[in-house]
């Protein structure tokens, strides 16, 4: 029986139907059902009368009996805890497009799940992330560029698909190759040496329209007609969930994304593990996104 198990099962009851409950909560509808599934396991009875075409959840005659049982677990969990009298930290550090494309909800969810730990998150590059992770000034980090180091551990996580986005109707095709590509019109974030490596390739010394280092300023440049840029799927699934883009493939893209992270041995492992199985959560099922680790 965790913390998270109990929260959802009272944000179910004061929300009143599953959706409404996941949308507070700030993760997806599969994702709580699993954890009242759980719960009602350990318990080893159901908690709510599931009918068919009924969105509102009634409470069975034990949910019922183990409401204020669950509200006092919750007030002797705060207590309890109270008693520790200083919350753990973890000091994480990441690239900017992980942390305005990839951890968000990760955040929000891992910080619900342990109310106990607080938690620092420094932006910086993939080698400020390195420096910061040999200093034993972060705990764990995730980098898009890896490199050797004696002391850090270099882990690949996921992959992500390289996509064109631009503003709906604009007039490219389905699927564009490079050389349809006006460079005139391109907003240019260096995602990765591999993203340079084709950039140079295809348009040589051609200026683009803009280079960009910030990154919450993306989205709306795409809105200009013909305005076009390559990034990762997650900075596109979050764009275009948002503003009126769309998404394209490309014909001879670039490379895969990959994204690492980075820890040293066991150092602050259990919380770690806690993070990373919440992020495969968050992640899994994303288009574009391949997870290339397991969950925890």
């Amino acid at each position: 029986m965790t913390y998270a198990e109990i929260e959802a099962f009272l944000e179910i009851i004061q929300a009143g139907s599953m959706s409404k409950a996941a949308a507070k909560l700030y993760i997806t509808q599969p994702a709580l059902s699993r954890r009242l599934r759980q719960l009602e396991d350990e318990l080893q009875y159901s908690l709510f009368i599931r009918e068919k075409g009924t969105r509102n959840l009634k409470l069975t005659p034990r949910g019922e009996a183990f409401m204020s049982i669950a509200e006092k677990w919750m007030a002797l969990w705060a207590d309890s805890r109270a008693l520790v009298g200083m919350n753990e930290r973890i000091n994480l550090s990441a690239t900017a497009g992980v942390c305005n494309y990839l951890l968000p909800s990760t955040l929000s969810n891992f910080l619900q799940n342990e109310p106990f730990v607080d938690l620092s998150l420094h932006e910086c590059s993939s080698y400020i992330s390195y420096e910061l992770m040999e200093k034993k000034q972060s705990d764990f980090a995730f980098v898009a560029e890896p490199r050797y180091s004696n002391n850090v551990e270099t882990i690949p996580v996921l992959s992500e698909k390289m996509v064109l986005v631009c503003a709906a109707g604009g007039g490219y095709a389905e699927s564009i190759h490079p050389s349809q590509l006006d460079p005139r019109r391109e907003i240019h974030v260096s995602w990765n040496a591999e993203t340079n490596l084709w950039h140079n390739f295809w348009f040589g010394s051609a200026r683009p329209h803009v280079v960009l280092n910030v990154m919450t300023l993306l989205e709306y440049l795409l809105l200009q007609e013909k305005n076009w840029a390559i990034v990762p799927a997650s900075c596109a699934n979050y764009v275009t969930g948002n503003t009126n883009l769309e998404i394209h493939t490309v014909a001879e893209p670039p490379q895969d994304r990959v994204i690492y992270l980075l820890k040293c041995g066991e150092h602050k492992a259990p919380l770690i593990k806690k993070f990373m199985a919440v992020f495969h959560e968050q992640i899994e099922g994303r288009p574009g996104l391949t997870l290339l680790m397991n969950a925890g």
